[in-house]
């Protein structure tokens, strides 16, 4: 797979893009709007079943930088689908111009992608301060 491949996504499934300006940690007091946050979304829907499976959200942070966070549901872990979420994330970022890392301390199957050979064929990946950062395309 190469990310030319990444204009769809893989047969039975698709993937949608939205921009959202969402609330800090879920909770939010219309009285602070410092709590929004512009957000990008990437969630991925099993076609056939028409249900979401998962999703990989880039947050901006105070410092600027767009932050990753993802799930993806149990059945479907381990097929390349979060990594291929991540990739086209990471595309629409450096299109945009985006500073994109990694959550703080992100869990073992984020490693897992992050540390990917398709990703890392892919993207410039740099892990510091326990983060890891998405420096450009190779």
């Amino acid at each position: 797979m190469t990310l030319s491949n990444l204009k769809r996504a893989p047969a039975g499934f698709h993937i949608v893009t939205k921009n959202t300006i969402d609330c800090q940690d879920n909770y939010c007091d219309n009285d602070y709007p410092e709590e929004l946050v512009p957000t990008i979304n990437f969630n991925l829907f099993d076609a056939n079943q028409n249900i979401d499976i998962g999703y990989v959200v880039l947050v901006k942070t105070a410092r600027g930088a767009y932050e990753t966070h993802s799930e993806i549901e149990r059945k479907y872990r381990g097929q390349g689908l979060g990594t291929i979420l991540y990739a086209k994330a990471f595309h629409y970022g450096l299109n945009h111009k985006l500073k994109i890392v990694s959550s703080l301390n992100p869990s073992k199957y984020a490693q897992r992608v992050w540390n990917s050979r398709f990703i890392r064929n892919q993207f410039m990946i740099v892990f510091r301060s326990q983060r890891y950062f998405v420096y450009g395309r190779k």
